[in-house]
């Protein structure tokens, strides 16, 4: 959560590392604030993050701290394969061909 911080205008920003550990600052829509503060009350926060908070944005489901993008990697393959096994049970091939070499790459662009 320590990755979300305010500049001089009170602009909501997220730091994120991109390619080549570059990193990056992504402006905050003023409208997913109250989303946020929803998610953080819901696990126990209170009001929006501070600078050097050092609480997980994604907590594992087992164990403590945060998900790994290797974890979060693997729920969504087993989200596509859950989707391509429910398409082909009921005749949507083509919904099932697109959705059985589909990656958390191509869900970004799509």
């Amino acid at each position: 959560m320590g990755h979300f911080c305010q500049d001089r205008k009170n602009n909501w920003k997220f730091k994120v590392c991109g390619q080549n550990k570059k990193v990056r600052e992504v402006c905050i829509p003023t409208e997913f604030l109250p989303f946020l503060e929803r998610y953080r009350i819901s696990r126990g926060l209170f009001g929006l993050p501070s600078p050097n908070e050092n609480n997980a944005i994604v907590e594992k489901t087992r164990g403590s701290g945060g998900m790994t993008s290797r974890h979060i990697r693997r729920i969504i393959k087993e989200t596509y394969d859950y989707s391509n096994k429910a398409s082909t049970s009921y005749h949507l091939n083509t919904s099932a061909t697109k959705t059985s070499s589909a990656s958390p790459r191509w869900l970004k662009y799509s």
